[in-house]
């Protein structure tokens, strides 16, 4: 479930309770090691970059991605189109595909979704 590398922690996220325990290692790590600098990333079988790309392209490009993967592997995903936010959650909630976590960054949006 937990590998280190250097100061980077790489997880497989399986569930609510893993992602969690992440934060919460990290928080721990944080407190009494110093380690402010330290990632967590959760480790994705599949990459998909729609920067650039409006809506909604970003959405279909996402489902076709998911489509080819196999049941529990995760997809990370970036794209720059703001309304990926609200398209993004309503889509995890009627597609059953598990929305891991999403990052605001510099104008990028970034999401990891789990296929169910």
């Amino acid at each position: 479930m937990c590998e280190k590398m250097d100061r980077k922690l790489v997880f497989q996220i399986d569930s609510k309770f893993d992602k969690l325990l992440c934060s919460r290692l990290q928080i721990y790590l944080e407190y009494h090691y110093g380690m402010l600098d330290m990632d967590i990333d959760i480790e994705a079988n599949q990459s998909l970059d729609a920067c650039g790309l409006s809506c909604p392209l970003p959405l279909l490009k996402t489902k076709q991605a998911l489509n080819r993967l196999e049941t529990g592997q995760v997809l990370s995903m970036v794209c720059t189109d703001p309304g990926s936010v609200r398209d993004f959650e309503v889509f995890s909630k009627q597609s059953g595909h598990q929305l891991l976590d999403s990052l605001q960054e510099e104008g990028k949006y970034y999401y990891w979704f789990k296929k169910a």
